[in-house]
């Protein structure tokens, strides 16, 4: 038979082990899980898809959209011209190499010393070469995002007004080649729809004048000069007689 005292002990010790299990807290969720922030929707993450939704908004005139892969302080009709004057850069002077761009969320990592930098491509100015430039910056809510270089941005307007100046120089064929419809220039219109009409037409004058001389031609040299100036083969209103 077990002691009374013995009983008593062992209770209060399992009734001590049966409290201290209710009242242990759970351990906090991880920090970096509650400030994680959701995926970008614009594709900003890595520098092929700031550049290839950029292109995207801008050729569909959103210029709203594609200046928000920016990093410019501009708002509102500001920033859609910038963004319009980029578009504009890069669809003329730029050279293609979208597949060359990095689809990794750290980047091509081009410049060891500046890992958070990213080459687009090299732009021609009046002045020299320009690189063009993404960077990866911080926004709150979004994490880190690569844009377009607000350095680099600086030297849009001047590669710009050098596009218009050229243009200008000849104001028709500025017009022309600036002016898109359904992302064609204007000038690539013309030459098909007016074109081709004006070459059927030349063809059929050249055919009625040339014709004539045709028909001397072989007149001459088959020394038949009653023979009717057409072709071989054409009925001559003649009728054989049996």
């Amino acid at each position: 038979m077990h002691h009374p005292l013995v009983s008593l002990v062992s209770f209060a010790l399992l009734f001590c082990v049966f409290a201290g299990a209710q009242t242990t807290v759970p351990p906090p969720a991880s920090s970096a899980a509650q400030i994680s922030p959701p995926p970008d929707t614009l594709g900003r993450t890595t520098p092929r898809g700031t550049v290839l939704g950029f292109l995207k908004a801008a050729r569909n005139g959103d210029y709203d959209a594609a200046a928000q892969y920016l990093n410019t302080q501009r708002r509102g009709k500001a920033a859609a011209d910038l963004a319009h004057e980029l578009f504009v850069i890069m669809d003329r002077r730029l050279p293609a190499r979208l597949n060359e761009l990095s689809d990794r969320p750290e980047g091509s990592l081009a410049y060891p010393a500046k890992p958070d930098q990213d080459l687009v491509g090299t732009i021609s100015g009046e002045s020299g070469d320009i690189d063009l430039l993404l960077e990866r910056v911080d926004r709150e809510g979004a994490g880190r995002l690569w844009l377009f270089s607000a350095h680099i941005l600086n030297s849009v307007p001047d590669l710009y007004a050098e596009m218009d100046i050229e243009s200008s120089g000849s104001t028709p064929s500025g017009f022309l080649t600036r002016t898109r419809i359904v992302r064609i220039p204007l000038l690539h219109w013309l030459a098909v729809l007016v074109g081709l009409p004006l070459f059927h037409l030349a063809t059929v004058l050249l055919n009625r004048l040339l014709s004539p001389l045709a028909g001397r031609w072989r007149r001459t040299l088959r020394r038949n000069p009653d023979r009717p100036a057409q072709p071989r083969g054409w009925p001559t209103g003649r009728h054989s007689t049996a």
